[in-house]
């Protein structure tokens, strides 16, 4: 290069470039009040416990944090005093707090407050821990007091450091190297039962034990260090004389942040300390206490405006005030010498985290709109720009190329440039206005192909893939295959009118970023990729391929990871600086994503978007909703109606890079994913049941294991087995019932039919009894006729004095169906003497009835009998020729009447035979059967009969008839004929 030349680059880089380097990172807060549940804005202190939960003390009690909900503890759980000034964990299940003015009291996690020292002595403001020990004061007091295990005691600092006039600034846990007292007369550091002195008379504000085991202290204003020998060495660094130091923690990153005691914030790294006022707001707000948590979170407690959280944010941000000239950021290009950001008004240069800001010169409107970068040569940049003006950038300067392009050996005037293409060391692309232009390297020879007709405004991209070029437009894609050229708004059925960007992966396969999603393109078939159910997430601007093969969009709803199936979202909730992201890059060298959009650089380094945090547990409360709604204890009964809960998770995750989803799910069913810590499950079925749920970040499972929740529904009583029980009892109960019923009234039609039939054959028993009466009066009178020709009127009278008692008895039995035995005797003993005195006295009778027949009221058949001795007077006595015996006996047997009647005579065979000489049927004996078969049906047992000889081997064998009546037969009639 001449000496022109090189003085030209020297004159321009002072003209154009603006040495602005800035390393601060921006400052991004999430701001916690009364509205998100804190129970008042005064807010003094935060602690966090071994769960990771955050307990803040407030003017209105204790109030912890779990990252969605705040939970407020106060008097009504036990406090002394509203009021918390400090709180410190105290390891285990509890914390330590000053209630103020005086009063040490301890809160377990489960919101248990107990008192420690109800009058300390000490107005309480301060606590700190070290060692199982609480040191507790206040700054303007000369004296401390210590508890530990229930034992309190105070000291005064003249006699604790035995000095006048000292002043205790603070006391700070050296961990095993003893407990470290800030006075106004030097650093003081007890270990043991030593007392060692360091920075004599000097005013040690404060003081940090570092994660090197080292003291970073402020004296006088002025930073000093020590060694892990506590050898201490200035720092090249002071606070204003007017910033008195309060507070000081260490956050994760290695940052010292330091609180002023009225306000203020600075940060304080290797290089430099920054005042960090105006970034968190603290201008007039005063704030009291900030610490950082395991996560590396800062948490700052402010009097009257809440709780200020940075988070460990999983992108560091640059803005205007960082140094960028301007926060639109519409291009990157990573080049040796840093990034190159192309915003909405200018250029800026990112190199070893500070900010160079590039003077363009002026196009005549208020913007420089730089629309791309792309690269040229080495070390050399091409810059589109608003209008008519290209650039070139090397390492050392920035050179006007006055209009013109130059490529090589070969400079082209260039006006209206959108972008251009380095297809390779020999040729590039170039869209000027609706004209395509390739240069080639050593030709001068340009080739350019008019694109008007295809009614495209702007060009955004262009990619060469499959022997064809590919061209992204606001009217869709136009190919060029071949000198061929063709245009297409729509893929895989859906509309497209912008296309912002082409990748070609590891893979081999094309992605094409449009205003309607991503498309993935490879032999003729497009496959699309739905990014976000959002149209802003679907409109998408950049694309980028991490060294892990995975692609990263950025759309106008934030970036999204993709990751074969699995797509990972990241917003302002992440800490980017906003969701209309317009650009996106990954630096394999640096392994780090940027992302370019409306409002800064967004920085993602790869080793913050792997999460490694697996040992954070979830924990779950549940809460009884509808009628007696309350909150339940792991291992509840509940009643059956008390059926919908609502489960709250609480998986204390602050980071911003935390994309917490639980998982949940009852007993053994599938796990359901959400995003809401809240879940409702009503409608739970009787029985055991538990409630699993997890957590994931980005994917991830951190949660080490399942945490449960267990309870139990009763059944309801229909469910029960007893309810079954008697349910099924009682259902065997009514069948039966309804069986028997059925059977009863079956049996009652039976009967009142075989009653019918029994009165029907008693009817035709009487009515053939009736028939043989003429015959027997017949003969009675005959038999009176004679008495009264022998004149043996006694005879005569006697006679028919019996003949009328049994027509009588006759008649009366003719109405009923049944007679007493009583009644059947009586008859019988009638009709025997008649037959008796008619025959000559030419039989004789006898009635054996037993005591017990006499007593019971045996009810029978009526006439059932006097056919029996009819056939044994008229068939078996009279016929023989000597004098006949008839005998009548009457037992009970097994509940029955058993009647019965013998006879010596003739017998039934010679009986038969007489009668079969004579050619007598006797009907008698039929009505008799036929009416015993009907009146069997009425009880279980049956009414028997059986007639045999008496003595087979006599010359007269007589017979023996038997009858045996049960007594149920008459009352089951009874009961029939009387249903009442």
């Amino acid at each position: 290069m001449s000496a022109k030349n090189r003085l030209y680059k020297i004159i321009c880089l002072g003209l154009f470039l603006y040495p602005a380097f800035i390393s601060a990172q921006s400052f991004r807060l999430t701001h916690l009040t009364t509205h998100d549940g804190l129970p008042i804005d005064n807010v003094y202190a935060a602690a966090q416990d071994d769960n990771g939960f955050i307990w803040f003390g407030t003017d209105f009690g204790i109030a912890r944090y779990d990252g969605y909900r705040f939970t407020t503890y106060d008097k009504k759980n036990g406090m002394a005093n509203k009021a918390v000034t400090d709180i410190v964990y105290a390891g285990g299940d509890s914390l330590i707090f000053c209630s103020y003015p005086t009063t040490l009291q301890v809160i377990h996690k489960d919101g248990h407050i107990k008192t420690l020292i109800e009058n300390t002595g000490l107005a309480l403001h301060q606590l700190t821990r070290h060692n199982g020990q609480f040191y507790f004061y206040k700054r303007t007091d000369a004296n401390f007091g210590i508890w530990e295990k229930g034992k309190y005691s105070i000291f005064k600092t003249d006699r604790f450091f035995t000095q006048k006039e000292i002043l205790l600034n603070s006391i700070v846990s050296l961990e095993e190297n003893g407990v470290a007292f800030c006075t106004s007369k030097g650093l003081f550091i007890q270990k043991g039962l030593q007392l060692m002195t360091y920075l004599p008379g000097q005013n040690v504000q404060f003081a940090v034990y570092t994660g090197k085991k080292t003291i970073l202290a402020v004296v006088n204003g002025k930073l000093v260090r020590s060694d892990q020998a506590f050898t201490f060495k200035e720092l090249p660094f002071q606070f204003p004389k007017d910033f008195i130091v309060y507070h000081a923690v260490e956050d994760k990153t290695g940052n010292f942040w330091f609180r002023g005691l009225d306000k203020g914030l600075y940060r304080f790294n290797e290089n430099e300390l920054m005042d960090f006022t105006d970034r968190v707001g603290m201008e007039s707000k005063a704030m009291n206490e900030f610490f950082a948590d395991a996560d590396g979170n800062l948490w700052f407690c402010t009097d009257g405006n809440g709780v200020l959280l940075k988070k460990n944010s999983a992108f560091y941000n640059y803005e205007t005030v960082d140094g960028l000239v301007n926060n639109k950021i519409l291009h990157l290009l990573k080049q040796d010498d840093g990034l190159l950001i192309g915003t909405s008004n200018g250029l800026s240069v990112l190199n070893h985290n500070k900010i160079a800001t590039i003077k363009l010169p002026k196009t005549g409107t208020a913007l420089q709109y730089t629309y791309q970068l792309f690269p040229v040569a080495d070390k050399v940049t091409g810059i589109c720009i608003e209008q008519t003006f290209q650039f070139s950038v090397d390492t050392n300067s920035i050179e006007r190329l006055e209009k013109q392009l130059r490529l090589g050996q070969y400079t082209f005037k260039a006006f209206n440039a959108q972008f251009a293409w380095q297809e390779n060391d020999q040729t590039a692309w170039m869209l000027i206005k609706k004209t395509l232009i390739r240069l080639q390297k050593g030709n001068r020879n340009k080739l350019t192909i008019d694109l008007s007709a295809f009614g495209l405004k702007k060009g955004y991209c262009m990619i060469g893939f499959e022997n064809k070029y590919w061209l992204g437009t606001d009217a869709g894609i136009i190919l060029i295959d071949k000198g061929k050229i063709s245009v297409t708004d729509s893929i895989a059925g859906r509309k497209i009118k912008q296309v912002f960007n082409f990748l070609k992966d590891s893979k081999g396969l094309l992605w094409i970023a449009t205003d309607n999603g991503v498309f993935v393109y490879k032999y003729n078939q497009f496959t699309f990729k739905n990014i976000s159910p959002s149209t802003a997430g679907n409109y998408c601007t950049g694309l980028t391929e991490d060294d892990q093969d995975r692609i990263w969009v950025s759309t106008w709803d934030g970036i999204f990871m993709l990751d074969g199936d699995v797509q990972v979202p990241f917003n302002t909730n992440d800490g980017l600086p906003s969701k209309t992201a317009n650009c996106i890059l990954f630096d394999t060298a640096e392994q780090q994503l940027y992302v370019g959009t409306d409002n800064g650089l967004g920085v993602l380094r790869k080793t913050r978007f792997v999460n490694n945090s697996s040992d954070r547990k979830i924990f779950i409360n549940c809460n009884l909703t509808g009628n007696g709604e309350r909150m339940l204890s792991d291992g509840s009964r509940l009643q059956p109606d008390e059926n919908n809960l609502n489960f709250y998770l609480s998986f204390p995750y602050y980071q911003e890079i935390s994309k917490v989803l639980y998982e949940y799910r009852l007993d053994e069913g599938k796990w359901i994913s959400t995003i809401n810590p809240v879940i409702n499950i009503s409608d739970i079925g009787s029985g055991e049941h538990r409630f699993y749920a997890r957590a994931k970040v980005n994917d991830n499972i951190v949660s080490t294991a399942e945490t449960g929740f267990s309870f139990s529904v009763k059944n309801p009583f229909y469910k029960t087995w007893w309810f079954w029980l008697i349910g099924i009892l009682l259902l065997q109960f009514f069948i039966f019932r309804i069986i028997n019923h059925y059977n009863k009234k079956a049996k009652e039609k039976k009967l009142t039919a075989e009653l019918q039939n029994a009165e029907y054959a008693s009817l035709k028993q009487q009515a053939f009894t009736s028939l043989m009466n003429p015959h027997f009066i017949f003969n009675a009178l005959n038999s009176v006729q004679h008495y009264i020709n022998k004149q043996d009127r006694q005879s005569a009278n006697k006679y028919l004095s019996n003949f009328a008692a049994l027509i009588r008895r006759s008649f009366e039995a003719a109405q009923k169906s049944f007679v007493t035995l009583e009644e059947e005797l009586e008859t019988m003993r009638l009709y025997l003497e008649l037959e008796k005195m008619r025959f000559a006295d030419k039989f004789e009778y006898r009635f054996n009835v037993s005591k017990e027949a006499e007593e019971d009221d045996w009810m029978l058949p009526s006439m059932m009998l006097q056919p029996f001795l009819e056939n044994a007077v008229l068939h078996g006595l009279i016929s023989m020729d000597i004098k006949g015996l008839l005998t009548i006996d009457v037992t009970t047997e097994n509940n029955a009447l058993k009647v019965i009647i013998t006879d010596n005579g003739i017998g039934m065979e010679k009986s038969k035979a007489l009668r079969r000489e004579g050619k007598h049927n006797s009907k008698g004996m039929l009505l008799i059967n036929e009416r015993i078969g009907i009146l069997s049906k009425l009880g279980k047992e049956p009414i028997t009969l059986t007639i045999t000889p008496l003595d087979i081997h006599a010359q007269n064998p007589g017979t023996k008839v038997t009858l045996i009546i049960p007594q149920e037969v008459y009352e089951v009639y009874q009961q029939q004929k009387n249903p009442s």
